[in-house]
């Protein structure tokens, strides 16, 4: 599966993995949710007490969605 939004993307590059890659296999996956997962527990939130999601968080969760709905 590629990720194909700008945002989304650009999640992908702070993360560290390659943004243009197709997301394939199992192992390529796990590791694109672990790090996307802990980035947006990391970065997906303003600070208390709005806990607001941020630009960033939105991205994270459009790309967790994207791979549990291919499940």
């Amino acid at each position: 599966m590629v990720i194909e939004k700008p945002t989304q993307k650009n999640i992908i590059s702070k993360i560290g993995l390659d943004a243009n890659k197709d997301f394939v296999s199992d192992d390529d996956i796990v590791e694109l949710l672990e790090k996307v997962s802990s980035y947006l527990q990391r970065y997906g939130f303003e600070d208390p007490p709005e806990y607001e999601v941020t630009e960033d968080g939105i991205a994270c969760e459009e790309i967790l969605d994207i791979f549990s709905e291919s499940e």
